[in-house]
């Protein structure tokens, strides 16, 4: 099977929205739909910063986002051939967290983000859920966020503050950060041991 066209596990959802049942899938993203993904990502941080919400996925880079294209770890929720939404599932250190890198490797939900046009359809919601399904039992799941309205939303879906921090990211300038955690069920095996696993 060719990696242009390999699709990762996969999932329907129906989310309604005010035209009624829509249906929605979460694939891997394709080496073609990188860029289209990417604006996505764009696309939520203008529509959040004329909102005036400072988020931190303003500071992704092509660069950054293709990297991990190349580590398979990028999703999309699409309805049809639309990128409704997307989200990355890397394998990363504590590298902003000095106090917890002697954890190791973890699983990170990043990168989320709706395309303004899906708003209020739960596709970011159901994108945390399949990426918590995706990491099992075993395997906790970690995200930092600016600080504000997202520790309550991802609270909801059953993440738990770890820490806050003011981090200061240059040009791009300083935001008040929090990390979380989503646990996992089975105890002591919430870390992965190395950068290769998958999930």
């Amino acid at each position: 099977m060719d990696r242009q066209d390999r699709r990762l596990r996969w999932l329907d959802y129906r989310a309604l929205g005010s035209c009624g049942a829509v249906s929605f899938r979460i694939v891997q993203v394709t080496d073609r739909q990188v860029e289209e993904a990417f604006a996505v990502l764009q696309a939520t941080a203008a529509w959040l910063a004329q909102r005036g919400s400072r988020q931190r996925i303003a500071k992704i880079s092509l660069e950054k986002y293709r990297r991990w294209q190349a580590a398979d770890v990028n999703y999309a929720v699409c309805r049809d051939d639309q990128i409704a939404g997307v989200f990355s599932l890397p394998v990363e250190d504590f590298a902003d967290w000095p106090e917890f890198r002697s954890r190791g490797s973890a699983i990170w939900l990043r990168a989320l983000a709706t395309h303004p046009d899906f708003r209020g359809r739960d596709v970011g919601k159901r994108a945390v859920q399949w990426a918590l399904r995706q990491a099992g039992e075993h395997h906790a799941v970690y995200l930092d966020c600016v600080s504000g309205f997202l520790p309550q939303y991802y609270g909801q879906l059953g993440f738990e503050l770890l820490a806050r921090q003011v981090c200061d990211y240059g040009v791009a300038g300083r935001f008040d950060i929090t990390l979380m955690c989503h646990a996992a069920s089975q105890p002591g095996r919430g870390i992965v041991q190395r950068t290769t696993d998958t999930l």
